[in-house]
């Protein structure tokens, strides 16, 4: 809910930017990515999860029965076995299918709900999308590195027009708050 509630208020208020939002910013224009590439990928990220790496999927709580501390504490200390099977999208870009959240738990073994260790995870696999990758770190169109992260890196269900502007306004608010400082 409360990921929901980020992204509602992303949309229709002034500010998308959360601690999350800035400290991904800094990590991702650091580490390559242009301005415009780290507001498109973010507006995604905010859609996917509000940047919360401590998230899961809320339709699947019922049939896992955990909360999102339980899940990462219990995923963390290997008494949930379930994390790699069971098709709940987790963290900032809601990882779901099976082998990518074992690269995750791979990669950030003991803290999978830690925001530099997924970023580092995200980078890491983003190089494995040439084209997206080279987009984010190239291109100055925050809509154009937008589209890239929705239409071949996240893929959500629904890739409507409509919801690809979203994402895109929700990346140049991010922008146009962060670009200039």
């Amino acid at each position: 809910m409360k990921s929901v509630l980020v992204f509602i208020l992303c949309f229709i208020t002034i500010s998308c930017v959360t601690d999350n939002v800035r400290k991904a910013w800094n990590y991702l224009t650091k580490h390559g990515l242009t301005k415009a590439g780290a507001a498109g990928l973010l507006g995604n990220l905010q859609a996917e999860s509000g940047v919360r790496p401590d998230i899961y999927e809320r339709s699947k709580r019922k049939k896992i029965g955990l909360s999102d501390a339980d899940y990462v504490k219990k995923t963390n200390n290997g008494s949930y076995k379930n994390f790699v099977n069971d098709r709940a999208g987790f963290g900032i870009a809601q990882w779901t299918y099976p082998a990518r959240k074992k690269n995750l738990l791979n990669h950030c073994k003991g803290k999978i709900g830690d925001l530099d260790c997924q970023l580092s995870f995200l980078l890491q696999e983003l190089k494995g999308y040439k084209s997206v990758y080279k987009a984010l770190t190239t291109s100055s169109s925050v809509k154009i590195c937008s589209n890239q992260v929705m239409l071949k890196f996240e893929r959500p269900a629904n890739q409507s027009p409509a919801n690809q502007n979203r994402r895109a306004a929700m990346g140049q608010k991010i922008y146009n708050e962060l670009a200039k400082k």
